[in-house]
């Protein structure tokens, strides 16, 4: 069950439900940084410093901020499965 309250929502931007419920802002950097991890559990640490990996990152994250943007519906609010959803897709297609 989500506590999300009409009060809280803010059209227009993105807000998350998170697993225990609590509805946060939207925050893509935590996309760019899950992105990486997975990028880091894969590849090694030696990736850590390659501009090719920050690029495909960052590339990444913005296409999913893209995809939730699209799709934004009249409270703006999606669950975070949907984001790890896009995320893996995103990896997998990769």
């Amino acid at each position: 069950m989500s506590n999300i309250n009409p009060g809280d929502m803010q059209p227009g931007k993105l807000q998350v439900i998170k697993r225990n419920g609590d509805v946060v802002s939207f925050d893509q950097e935590k996309i760019a940084v899950a992105i990486k991890k997975a990028y880091l559990a894969v590849d090694g640490d030696a990736v850590s410093g390659s501009s090719n990996m920050h690029e495909k990152v960052a590339a990444f994250s913005a296409d999913i901020f893209e995809i939730f943007q699209k799709r934004l519906n009249a409270t703006g609010v999606i669950h975070i499965e949907e984001i790890q959803d896009q995320v893996e897709l995103a990896l997998m297609r990769a």
